[in-house]
């Protein structure tokens, strides 16, 4: 089958329609986000759930190479 002949297209999917299948595949953790809401609100809210004690592990991004691919840690 050549690529003129293939047509067919994806079926564009209402908002409504995007949130219940987000919902089926996290029900006990439904999407955040709100209509209208711009992403980085979502972050934001999503991070300030996140304990103090949890953002202190994370490692300075100076060191990520190193706790990812084993380089050797910077100065």
């Amino acid at each position: 089958m050549s690529a003129e002949e293939y047509s067919w297209q994806p079926k564009r999917l209402s908002d409504e329609e995007i949130q219940a299948l987000l919902d089926s595949l996290a029900p006990e953790h439904p999407a955040p986000r709100k209509p209208g809401q711009r992403i980085w609100d979502v972050i934001d809210e999503i991070w300030s759930d996140v304990p103090d004690e949890e953002l202190a592990r994370i490692p300075p991004s100076d060191q990520v190479d190193h706790y990812l691919y084993g380089t050797p840690l910077p100065g």
